[in-house]
């Protein structure tokens, strides 16, 4: 990753807009912490965009950052190789920020990813009881609007069986705590 040369201007933030929304994916992923009992979501803001022409990820790269991935090699030999640029978390949402006012097809995504980004408490890590089950709630509800609003959300059932297991195993924990106090 290469660090970005100057601020941005207008005209590269209309730019960046106008790949996102032909060319980009806004998401909310999740990925899970191992470390514990009981695998514990986390859910974070992920913003792409994939093209086959190298230099369009390099110059993301140069004017906001991110770092630029190569996609797998196509099965299919007249394909060309992808490459993808890529942001997330604090990065992704300044992105987003800036590409606000120039998006045309996805500025409904960008508004319910920012809303995501807003429910995170980046002051306080809530330690080894983890974050509330409330605000873990809600994020994963704000994933499966944008989701809705992308059309994929059936691929939803796949990690709300991860999220009921993690709400079990909460449960199960308080109930613990119950007992000894």
């Amino acid at each position: 990753m290469s660090p970005v040369k100057s601020p941005p201007t207008d005209i590269d933030w209309a730019r960046l807009a106008v790949l996102i929304d032909g060319e980009g994916y806004i998401g909310i992923a999740t990925t899970f912490s191992t470390k514990h009992k009981w695998s514990r979501p986390y859910l974070y803001l992920d913003v792409r965009v994939t093209n086959t022409d190298p230099r369009v990820s390099e110059w993301c790269v140069q004017h906001f950052g991110g770092k630029v991935y190569m996609g797998k090699r196509p099965s299919n030999k007249k394909w060309s190789s992808c490459f993808y640029w890529a942001v997330s978390c604090n990065k992704a949402e300044a992105v987003l920020l800036g590409c606000l006012p120039y998006f045309i097809v996805k500025r409904d995504q960008a508004e319910v990813a920012l809303a995501f980004q807003a429910t995170l408490d980046r002051a306080k890590t809530n330690g080894c009881n983890g974050r509330p089950v409330a605000e873990v709630m809600e994020q994963f509800r704000l994933r499966d609007v944008l989701r809705d609003l992308k059309g994929t959300s059936s691929r939803r059932g796949r990690v709300n069986k991860a999220l009921d297991e993690y709400l079990r195993g909460v449960d199960s924990s308080a109930e613990k705590s119950d007992q000894i106090n």
